[in-house]
């Protein structure tokens, strides 16, 4: 079902990995027949995905399959907490499979819909990224000997290579890596600036800006194009690859007058998400796998589905009633559901802007969503939020107040009322293709015979594990939020709060 493999760096380049397409020779070894358990995790947030695997190792292979390590004295090897870990899954000629998206409707009846997906065959790449520590044990037989090494190996996301330090210098002598020339770096944050001016987007200019910063320094994934590109941007629905379900919400405004940067040391994903990601409870960031290939998603949150089959609720003047991809998801064969609901009362609701003024008067920047009656009884709990993407020629009406209101409607959808939603965790059958960022539906007998709850999954965890028989068991777990009976309720509230 899955393969593993770790690579080692080349001698092309000091960034060079070595043979990842080709044959295991090199630095790139297959420890599949070794692995006997596997996880990978994606998830919204930093670290935003990581991965371990756990292998058996007979010992006198182990120097042969590390070989990211060093001989001390009396020929012991040391692995080294080294290289990049893929895994990967075989994709045959074609499938047919149930996909996990359904219509949202008003029933309680579910559909799945049953594909058939032609594809060239060879395999998807389910994560890759540097190593981060190697933990080594050693297990022996009765008499002593010794007979196995258990190894695990844990990994972080590609991504972590933006996080890294730049430290700005100014000799020209100390350049290499991540030792930037001052002058270098207020080049290419000018041209970024230049680049985003008279652009009818924000996506736009973070195209620009990240394939300039990520010039900055070589890595692997700036070397290898068939590996991972660089995590190209995408933030326009007409530009989704082929077969990506993915919801993308432009980013609205496109206001970008300065580039966040902190003094002296600096990282290229510091840089990027406090400059385009200014606002993280609205704008989504994140990183995520097609195919072969990484992609960075940049986007608004997207909003519940339930409110696309109501007529209560007024919708921003931006969002696409009518062609709402992709359709929600559906979590099948559900093993176990824990819900959690908690105090994150949100009964008031506002979207200010650097550019309207700093006042703490309510009302003056924006129409706020408010829930009268909630605030009288419970008194005042606020969600207030800032977006400084418009200008006063930019937005609906042509003025930053008018955008200012769409975007508290949008804000309104997403957090208000936050205590009648539940957090839950839902263990099903390995569902590979279930997808974080997503709404998805999923069965809980809690409220009723083929009752079905609604929620916004913000963490996948999918595990692998070989059983001593030699059967494979495979789990996938999934952390929601904003967890609902279908959210039935949420355009009542929006309807009725202003």
């Amino acid at each position: 079902m899955i393969q593993v493999h770790l690579y080692g760096y080349g001698t092309d380049t000091p960034t060079s990995l070595a043979d990842i397409e080709g044959e295991p020779q090199g630095g790139r070894v297959a420890l599949t027949e070794y692995v006997t358990a596997a996880s990978w995790r994606y998830t919204m947030a930093e670290p935003y995905e990581d991965a371990s695997v756990t292998l058996t190792v007979p010992w006198r292979v182990l120097k042969d399959i590390f070989k990211l390590g060093s001989e001390v004295a009396g020929g012991a090897f040391n692995p080294h907490a080294s290289g990049w870990l893929e895994i990967r899954e075989s994709v045959p000629q074609s499938t047919t499979t149930q996909a996990p998206r359904v219509e949202y409707t008003t029933s309680a009846e579910v559909d799945t819909v049953t594909i058939t997906a032609k594809r060239t065959g060879g395999y998807v790449r389910r994560f890759l990224g540097p190593v981060s520590a190697v933990h080594l044990g050693v297990t022996a037989q009765h008499n002593g000997a010794i007979e196995t090494a258990p190894v695990t190996i844990t990994a972080t996301s590609w991504v972590s290579l933006a996080q890294r330090t730049l430290r700005l210098t100014a000799s020209d002598t100390l350049v290499r890596g991540s030792l930037i020339n001052v002058d270098t770096w207020g080049q290419i944050v000018e041209g970024v600036l230049a680049s985003a001016t008279g652009v009818t987007s924000l996506y736009t200019s973070l195209v620009f800006a990240w394939y300039q910063f990520l010039a900055l320094f070589r890595t692997p994934l700036t070397q290898y194009e068939t590996l991972a590109g660089v995590g190209e941007p995408l933030g326009d629905p007409l530009e989704r690859p082929p077969g990506m379900n993915r919801t993308l919400t432009p980013v609205q405004g496109f206001n970008l007058t300065q580039i966040q940067v902190p003094s002296l040391r600096v990282s290229v994903w510091g840089t990027v998400t406090s400059t385009w990601q200014a606002a993280p409870e609205l704008v989504d960031m994140f990183p995520v796998w097609h195919g072969q290939k990484a992609y960075l998603i940049y986007r608004l949150k997207p909003l519940p589905p339930s409110l696309f089959v109501s007529t209560k609720w007024t919708p921003p003047s931006f969002v696409n009633l009518t062609q709402r991809a992709p359709r929600t998801q559906a979590i099948d064969d559900v093993f176990s559901v824990n819900l959690s609901y908690e105090s994150a009362r949100a009964n008031f609701v506002e979207v200010t802007s650097p550019f309207v003024g700093v006042t703490q008067a309510a009302g003056v920047s924006c129409d706020p969503v408010a829930l009268l009656d909630d605030i009288e009884r419970h008194g005042l709990h606020e969600v207030s939020l800032s977006y400084p993407y418009f200008r006063a020629s930019e937005g609906a009406q042509g003025t930053v107040r008018a955008a200012l209101n769409e975007m508290v409607d949008y804000a309104a959808a997403l957090y208000l009322e936050g205590h009648k939603y539940a957090r839950a965790t839902v263990s099903t059958k390995y569902s590979p293709n279930l997808l974080h960022g997503e709404w998805a539906l999923f069965p809980a007998h809690l409220y009723g015979e083929s009752q079905y709850l609604l929620g916004y999954i913000t963490e996948i965890t999918h595990s692998v594990q070989v059983l001593p028989s030699g059967a494979v068991r495979a789990r996938t777990q999934a952390t929601l939020e904003r967890v609902s009976v279908k959210g039935e309720d949420l355009a009542v509230e929006l309807e009725t709060s202003r």
